[in-house]
């Protein structure tokens, strides 16, 4: 029961998170400091995960949430809050996707780039990553996607995406592009790599390349409005 607390515990905190910053980009709060307030109390800390970002894969945190629905339900106990965490998380997983559609005014024909296809840093496993539930969604709504990742070098047939040979060339004419995995290999990139594409809009959910990026183009994060 500990372990699947602890988890259940991490997979709220992130949720809770990902709130703070959706109702940030509607009051024209910024995230980021609310997270430093947060962590300034010694109840919480600096190591507490409340980081708006991505939301939390279908792994070892879902798995656990999971885990302490059925045992309530067993036990018909209701819980309100464990209850609605993989619900709010799923929905905060598809943010690129709404923010996008809003910005674009619709995907139909929108070269998307993606900037990341492994579900994390240092691995060419896309089995429950971001990039792949992007993938889905945009293509449905009509966009063409290329992508870029250092280790993936192609995608099952279903995923209907051109696999490019750098980030520099997956940047090339496209109307927007997405970070979708942390690799450190994209601190590399500079403004002036974006400025080939269509549109220099870039939606960066993490704030992973703030430093690069903010203010010198068109650039959309979590928890603070555009």
């Amino acid at each position: 029961m500990t372990k699947h607390a602890l988890n259940a515990f991490l997979a709220t905190s992130i949720t809770f998170a990902n709130e703070i910053a959706t109702i940030c980009e509607r009051v024209g709060a910024d995230s980021s400091e609310v997270e430093k307030a947060i962590q300034s109390d010694p109840r919480i800390g600096t190591q507490s995960y409340v980081r708006a970002g991505f939301g939390f894969g279908g792994g070892t945190l879902a798995r656990d949430v999971r885990y302490l629905e059925q045992a309530a339900e067993k036990q018909n106990v209701k819980l309100r809050v464990l209850g609605s965490v993989l619900d709010s998380n799923e929905a905060h997983r598809h943010w690129a996707f709404n923010r996008l559609t809003a910005l674009l005014g619709g995907l139909s024909g929108k070269r998307i780039a993606l900037l990341g296809l492994s579900y994390k840093p240092g691995t060419d496993a896309i089995r429950r990553s971001v990039a792949v539930d992007l993938i889905r969604l945009l293509t449905g709504a009509g966009a063409v996607i290329t992508a870029f990742d250092p280790k993936v070098k192609g995608l099952p047939g279903e995923l209907k995406a051109t696999i490019a040979a750098s980030a520099q060339e997956v940047l090339k004419g496209a109307d927007a592009a997405i970070i979708a995995t942390e690799w450190p290999d994209f601190r590399d990139l500079t403004a002036d790599d974006f400025k080939s594409m269509a549109r220099p809009l870039v939606l960066d959910q993490s704030r992973f390349l703030s430093a690069q990026l903010s203010g010198r183009l068109e650039y959309v994060t979590t928890g603070r409005s555009a």
